[in-house]
Parts: structure tokens; sequence; C-alpha cells
């Protein structure tokens, strides 16, 4: 499974599911001297079941977000990255999130003025919509 973002200056970051649970995120430049850079989320950051559908892509605080669908194995997990560095967290606050099939409202600002991302989750039988709603940590 593979899902890609481009940003407004034209650069992508693209996630692809590996063969062993893992998820590997390249982030490919485009202007000047392009640097591209790819890093991995180990299986062991995740949890021990298979993604259920395309991961989901949308920025968030500047950072190239990808929720990965479990369906009721486990909840969605939220993988952040930044081209260096990727980040994992599962969606469980206030309560699980599981979904079979989810979207996020793509959005090439980031999102940094209000860091809410629409998105549509396909649980069961039914599309549950809601929103993705992020803050950063005091340091």
């Amino acid at each position: 499974m593979l899902t890609t973002i481009t940003s407004n200056l034209g650069a992508r970051t693209v996630a692809a599911v590996t063969p062993d649970r893992g998820v590997g995120v390249a982030f490919l430049g485009t202007s000047g001297k392009p640097k591209n850079t790819a890093v991995t989320v180990t299986a062991d950051k995740l949890p021990d079941a298979r993604i259920t559908a395309q991961p989901a892509a949308g920025v968030l605080f500047g950072y190239s977000a990808f929720l990965l669908p479990y369906g009721d194995a486990a909840p969605v997990h939220l993988v952040l990255g930044d081209g260096l560095r990727t980040y994992v967290l599962p969606l469980v606050d206030p309560e699980p999130l599981s979904c079979r099939a989810v979207v996020l409202m793509p959005s090439l600002g980031g999102n940094l003025d209000a860091p809410i991302v629409p998105l549509a989750c396909l649980q069961g039988g039914s599309l549950r919509v809601g929103a993705l709603k992020a803050s950063l940590a005091d340091p």
C-alpha cells in the first residue's frame, strides 16, 4: 500500500507499508538541490496486526501525517515524520479510534493556525465523521 502527500511547493512525502508490517516514509525534495531522505517505522513500534486499508495522508503542524487503520485489531496509529525522524502515536484519547479505513481532509498549509483535521472512519458497517485535534506539548 502506498500513499503520498504533495506540498504547495511540489515536494512529496510517500508512505509505504512494508511486507513485515513496518512503514517506510520517504521525503522527496524538488527545488534547488533536492535532498531525498527515507526513514522506517519498524514493526515493533506498531501493533501486531495487519493494516486494513491504505494509510490516510495529511499535514499536521508542518509534519507529514499518516493514519494507519487496523480495524478491530488495534486503534488507528498516527505516524508523523519530518524527514529525519518519525513518531508513532496510537489514537486512544478520549477513546480508542478503531477503523477499517480512514481518510483525512488534507491541508497544504499544515494546519498551523487551526490544528484540527477533519476525518472520516469506516467502522463496522457505518461511516463516522470526526476530527483529529493536535496540540503541542509544553517544553
